[in-house]
């Protein structure tokens, strides 16, 4: 007002007000606000939030933060998310997932403050101001690429998320507040960037159902007092009646009755009690040798091929780890894994006699160690570790495997369950880790369906147990928890699967040859693409499928009269395996052609010649696949052949017929053969898993004349898949 009178002016200011968002998941309800700055190199988010029950949500999990690269799998991202009650965090900086959970179930209507950290390829998560839990992710990328919105929540489309973030549903409770790289993020109008969110209901909005009382709570802002009969954070359950969020603990399943009244909890290995919480989680079970097992369901599609991959750590040198079986009848068909004697032996009987396969080495006790055992009808296979490969067929016709007891491990309910044929003497005492059936992980703490006097296996790391496969490094996460952080060329959980695959010769170095998506590498190389220098002079490493061809200019054949001498040292594990050759000249088929071998036969080495009437095969008497070093030496004069090992007693032989020449025109063979079942005529399937050294060669009986040993790399015209020995 002034002197010339009195103007009266109105504006509007809107104020508004600060809100705490409520994400209810009816259907779906996600926030969605600008990406993540300045993350490529590091990010820290702190968010403080309230996870609440939901009806029929048992095993509770929820997506609370997503931010990625674009909506596609394999792209960069970041997640933070509750699974089975536990904030897992994952990241990818675009060459390996992280994947860091911390191990308690955190509890459910109160609210939690969260820290996330990344910096490069390190990460780390603190769940109300505890330990740090800590994370790697793969590979030598080091920056994260975000363009994608970030998600508070939720997200919009979650199948394209699955294989990654590893959530299907989003979050459902409160979110008090957001920190994003030191700047707090302020909720306002949540109309603008939200779908299906809401307040955060309090006393205000009268949230107790059936009767509740309402009181404001600084842990959870409310807090319902129900009556009787009900339960939950709005008492919207009846307690008695049918399962809900808070009828067990987070470590078991609510079953409902089938009369509609009533529920069980149905605890997971290791807990007890109505609830099913009491006792501690059991994830890598423990036998004691004696009453311990575990049971679970018949194994199903697995009549014509079975594969059983078994993670053991091993406290006594006998013991029944695996076992499945028949109804009782004449002939009653099994599966058994079981350690005899401190080996590994698979057995199985499918109707017309069993098959034994039995690893040549023991195995450590105390360590852990991992089997495969599988059967594609009568064809057996076995490998313990790294080790070779052992090979059995089951007798008569039978083909298909008839179980239909349940899959028991490291036991059984009763001894009466066991065939005789089976020869259990004893249960097995001690770990057992990952078990997969097909290719298929079995989740050993939750799908049992029967146990008995198991407690928890205690390993300083899970790391322990040597998961990670291909030269993977293993990281530590949480107690049962691990990490493979995988070499180039190398993916997956336990770096098993092959991220290369070369498509012609370009993609192999050092003159190695691609074949079927392998670089087959040349000798004095070795790696994915032939990379790495593999120097050998006069000791090489086969691995069943690599050999060394020498001209056969090395080895000139002698008069029928004058002798020839093979000799070397050589250490395997291998029953089987051809260890030298030299017959037809390449391209043409070696049966019944001239040849002259040495090789691997049920773990004894075999001297075999044909001069072309007829065949010499000596045998020798002593095992020399026992992973020692032993010299073997051949002679052949004319018709007649010695062994020797180890300077012990000579074995002779004969090849039938009049011939006394050898007439061989092909290369000399070292560890294997090109086109193996051609170059043999089908004498040998492989080549040996192992190593040779100081190979002699030379036309005279040993000892007559000095020999020098033949350098493998220098003499070498080819070879495929060479390596050093270690040893």
């Amino acid at each position: 007002s002034n002197k010339q009178g009195k103007v009266e002016a109105f504006t509007r200011l809107e104020v508004h007000e600060r809100v705490m968002p409520y994400f209810a998941q009816e259907p779906t309800s996600y926030l969605t606000l600008p990406t993540i700055k300045n993350a490529y190199k590091a990010f820290s988010v702190k968010i403080n939030f309230r996870p609440d029950n939901v009806d029929g949500l048992i095993m509770y999990a929820g997506m609370i933060l997503y931010n990625g690269q674009r909506r596609t799998t394999g792209a960069d991202f970041i997640s933070l998310g509750l699974v089975s009650g536990r904030l897992e965090f994952r990241f990818d900086v675009g060459s390996g997932m992280a994947t860091i959970r911390d191990p308690n179930p955190i509890k459910l209507g109160e609210f939690h403050t969260i820290e996330v950290h990344r910096n490069l390829t390190q990460g780390y998560i603190i769940v109300d101001g505890g330990e740090p839990v800590n994370g790697t992710s793969q590979g030598k990328f080091q920056g994260l690429d975000l363009n994608e919105d970030l998600y508070l929540g939720g997200y919009p489309n979650y199948t394209v998320l699955t294989k990654t973030a590893g959530i299907k549903s989003g979050f459902v409770g409160c979110i008090r507040q957001l920190v994003i790289q030191g700047e707090e993020v302020i909720f306002k109008d949540l109309a603008r960037s939200s779908t299906g969110v809401t307040n955060c209901p309090t006393c205000k909005d009268h949230p107790c159902q059936n009767g509740g009382s309402c009181a404001d709570s600084e842990a959870s802002l409310y807090k319902c007092s129900c009556p009787r009969g009900f339960t939950g954070s709005n008492c919207q359950h009846h307690s008695s009646l049918h399962c809900h969020s808070e009828a067990c603990g987070p470590d078991a399943t609510c079953i409902n009755r089938p009369s509609g009244l009533g529920y069980d909890c149905r605890c997971h290995l290791g807990k007890f009690g109505n609830k099913c919480t009491k006792g501690e989680l059991v994830t890598t079970p423990l036998f004691d040798g004696e009453k311990s097992y575990i049971a679970y369901p018949p194994l199903t599609i697995i009549h014509d091929d079975l594969r059983v991959e078994l993670e053991f750590k091993p406290l006594q040198r006998n013991g029944l780890m695996f076992f499945s079986g028949g109804k009782k009848m004449k002939v009653e068909d099994f599966v058994a894994i079981s350690m005899v004697e401190g080996h590994v032996e698979f057995r199985y009987e499918l109707g017309t006699g069993q098959a034994v396969l039995l690893s040549p080495q023991p195995v450590s006790l105390g360590q852990w160690h991992r089997v495969v055992a599988e059967r594609n009808k009568k064809d057996g296979h076995l490998r313990v570790d790294q080790g070779p490969v052992e090979k059995r067929t089951s007798p008569g016709k039978a083909q298909g495997l008839n179980i239909h007891t349940p899959m028991y491990l490291g036991g059984v309910s009763s001894v009466d369950i066991l065939p005789k044929p089976a020869n259990v003497s004893k249960m097995f005492e001690g770990c057992i880790g990952e078990v997969s059936i097909n290719n298929k992980k079995v989740d050993l703490s939750y799908s049992f369906t029967e146990s008995r006097m198991i407690s928890k296996c205690v390993d300083d790391s899970p790391c322990d147990r040597r998961p990670c496969l291909n030269g993977g490094e293993c990281m530590s996460n949480i107690e049962y928890e691990y990490q493979c952080l995988c070499k180039d060329g190398f993916e997956g959980e336990r770096c098993e699967v092959v991220r290369f695959a070369c498509q012609s010769n370009r993609h192999c170095q050092n003159g190695g040859s691609c074949v079927d998506g392998k670089c087959v590498c040349a000798p004095g190389h070795t790696g994915l693409t032939c990379a790495e220098n593999s120097p050998y002079q006069y000791a090489a490493s086969f691995h069943s499928d690599g050999y060394i061809a020498l001209p056969k200019t090395i080895f000139p054949r002698s008069a029928h009269d004058s002798p020839e001498t093979i000799e070397m040292e050589i250490k395997t594990t291998s029953s089987e395996g051809l260890i030298l050759w030299q017959g037809v000249a390449p391209g043409e088929h070696g049966k019944g052609k001239d040849f002259i071998s040495l090789g691997l036969q049920n773990g004894h080495l075999v001297f075999s010649y044909q001069l072309g009437s007829g065949e010499a095969k000596i045998l020798s008497r002593k095992l020399i696949s026992d992973g020692n070093w032993h010299k073997v030496t051949a002679v052949r004069t004319g018709k007649d052949g010695y062994i020797q090992i180890d300077g012990g007693e000579m074995l002779h032989g004969q090849s039938k017929g009049k011939s006394l020449m050898v007439n061989t025109k092909g290369s000399i063979y070292l560890g294997g053969a090109p086109d193996m079942s051609t170059t043999t005529g089908g004498k040998f399937a492989s080549g040996m898993a192992g190593c040779v050294k100081n190979l002699t060669l030379m036309n005279a009986l040993p000892g007559q004349q000095s020999a020098q040993a033949v350098d493998l790399q220098v003499h070498a015209a080819h070879g495929v898949n060479v390596q050093p020995c270690s040893s």
